[in-house]
């Protein structure tokens, strides 16, 4: 799937926006500067295949690459103060496993998973498009960049701040049979878990979030 075949399915969604990509188009085709901006990038006015390609082509601008931890990446060791680094360790232990998942760099290692998030009459995620039992409760794994300013969190936003999500993981998530089974119960120190939820909020790119270009 390429970004501008996504690019309308949020719209249409009857869970997300709920609105038909040809009713999008004719509100864009009622505004004058929309239709003349079309115009001018590809030639034509606004049409379903032409905000597709808006849309995707805005996506692309979005690169967020400057947060504490991607500047530590690229040697900046400074970048982190000890006890994200602390919490880094943490991060990329056996002991929570988070890496199994969100391996270090990437932070997705765009699988589907259960992460310990379902329970019996819920979401059955991935299992409703393929139709597969193993599917049960799947999702894509997200990226974690700007993780600590995009709550609320999981496939639904169920659980609403960062400490919240680690003590779900803590506990192997909700107890269903389906969760996968990289995602176990784990035990922190205070200093632990603190020094994990200070690593997770250095993943956020100041600069990204506040450029005054990508808000509302």
């Amino acid at each position: 799937m390429t970004l501008e075949d996504q690019a309308g399915q949020p719209i249409e969604n009857p869970v997300e926006m709920d609105l038909k990509l040809s009713a999008a188009v004719q509100i864009l085709q009622q505004d004058a500067t929309y239709v003349s901006e079309f115009q001018m990038a590809y030639e034509s006015p606004p049409s379903e295949a032409t905000l597709r390609k808006a849309l995707a082509s805005f996506v692309r601008t979005l690169v967020s690459n400057r947060s504490a931890y991607d500047r530590y990446l690229r040697g900046e060791t400074a970048a982190l103060d000890e006890r994200e680094r602390i919490g880094l360790d943490v991060f990329l232990s056996d002991k929570t496993g988070c890496f199994h998942c969100h391996p270090g760099g990437a932070l997705t290692n765009d699988g589907f998973f259960n992460n310990g998030g379902f329970v019996e009459g819920g979401d059955v995620g991935r299992q409703a498009i393929t139709g597969r039992t193993g599917d049960k409760g799947k999702f894509k794994v997200p990226g974690l960049r700007n993780v600590g300013v995009t709550g609320p969190y999981m496939h639904d936003g169920s659980v609403a701040t960062l400490e919240e999500v680690v003590d779900r993981y803590a506990r192997g998530g909700l107890g269903d049979a389906s969760t996968d089974p990289q995602v176990r119960p784990f035990t922190l120190t205070d200093t632990e878990r603190q020094a994990l939820l200070a690593f997770l909020r250095a993943l956020t790119d100041d600069a990204f979030v506040s450029d005054p270009r990508f808000r509302p």
